[in-house]
C-alpha cells in the first residue's frame, strides 16, 4: 500500500517537473525547428516519449538535460524524415512595438546565419542558462566544443548585429 502511494507520488512529481520544462522545452524546439507550430509538435512528442519511457529521471538537473535530448532527437528525427522547417519569423507578428520588432528581425537574421551547432549552443546556454556540460550532455559533446561553439556564435552575431547597434534608433 505505501509503495503504491509512493509510486503515485513519485509519477505526479515527475509529471509537474515536465509540466514546468514545457516553456523552455517550447524554446528550445522553436529555434531548432523555427516554427511554432513545429516547437509544439515537438515538445508533444517529447513529452509522450518521457512519459511513457521505462526510464525517469529524479534529480531536476538530470531530468532537464534528459528531456531536451529527446526534445533534440526528436527533432533530428524529423530532419532525417525531410519534414519542412518554417521561417523563423513565423508567429512573430504582434508580439513587441516597431523599434522592437526591428530588432527582433535582425536578431532572427542573425540567429539564422549561424550553422545549427552554434545556434544549439546559444539557445541552450544563453536563452535556457543551461551550463556547458548539460548543454554538451544535450547534444552529445565534449563540454569544450559547447564553450567553443557560443563564442564562435557570440562573435557572428557581434558581427552581424554590429552595423545595428552603431546606427542611432529612428535613422
Amino acid at each position: 500500500m505505501q509503495e503504491d502511494a509512493a509510486k503515485a507520488n513519485a509519477e505526479a512529481a515527475f509529471r509537474t517537473a515536465l509540466v514546468a520544462l514545457m516553456p523552455s522545452l517550447r524554446g528550445y524546439g522553436r529555434a531548432l525547428s523555427g516554427s511554432v507550430a513545429a516547437a509544439d509538435e515537438l515538445v508533444q512528442e517529447t513529452l509522450l516519449r518521457a512519459l511513457s519511457s521505462e526510464r525517469r529521471m529524479t534529480e531536476v538537473g538530470e531530468l532537464r538535460a534528459w528531456v531536451f535530448t529527446i526534445l533534440r532527437h526528436a527533432w533530428l528525427s524529423g530532419l532525417r524524415a525531410g519534414r519542412r522547417l518554417t521561417p523563423l519569423e513565423e508567429g512573430m507578428e504582434g508580439v513587441a512595438g516597431p523599434a522592437d520588432s526591428l530588432a527582433l528581425d535582425d536578431l532572427a537574421r542573425a540567429m539564422r546565419t549561424l550553422p545549427a551547432p552554434q545556434r544549439e549552443a546559444v539557445v541552450l546556454m544563453g536563452a535556457q542558462g543551461m551550463s556547458a556540460t548539460e548543454a554538451a550532455r544535450i547534444c552529445g559533446v565534449p563540454e569544450g566544443t559547447m564553450r567553443a561553439r557560443l563564442s564562435r556564435a557570440r562573435s557572428a552575431l557581434r558581427r552581424a548585429l554590429e552595423p545595428r547597434l552603431r546606427t542611432p534608433p529612428g535613422v
